[in-house]
């Protein structure tokens, strides 16, 4: 018994003496992202600029031989109220490349509050789409 005891109070003392550092560090940025099947990124940036219009670029990267058409819904709402949203405008781009990028320029209704949702739906040649929303919020 004196044995055990020992040897427990051995290996206690040279854990508190050699003791082994773990670091970790955390990336706050770094989220889970999901893998699509045709779509490698997409980017999307709304400004809504003081003299009553918005600036829209949308763009979408590819997998190469992955992408047969591409639809890119775009829709621009302002707030009403506190929960409720006002349709302003909408849009829709189609193209069939694996890379796209395009800005546009929306007119817009005054100062207030605005939302942004674009919806890339990316096909391809398996029939599979990737439908990837964005949702962005800016006012002046």
């Amino acid at each position: 018994m004196k044995k055990i005891a020992l040897m427990l109070t051995l290996c206690l003392i040279l854990s508190a003496l050699f003791g082994v550092n773990a670091f970790a560090t955390t990336n706050e940025n770094a989220g889970i992202a999901p893998c699509f099947t045709n779509t490698a990124a997409t980017n999307t940036t709304f400004t809504v600029n003081s003299d009553d219009t918005a600036d829209v670029c949308v763009s979408y990267y590819g997998y190469p031989d992955m992408v047969s058409r591409a639809t890119i819904s775009i829709k621009i709402e302002k707030r009403n109220l506190l929960f409720f949203w006002k349709d302003i405008c909408t849009d829709e781009i189609i193209s069939y490349t694996e890379d796209f990028i395009d800005g546009r320029t929306y007119q817009l209704s005054g100062s207030g509050k605005y939302r942004l949702t674009v919806t890339y739906t990316i096909e391809g040649p398996s029939g599979v789409a990737d439908v990837i929303t964005s949702e962005l919020e800016d006012s002046y």
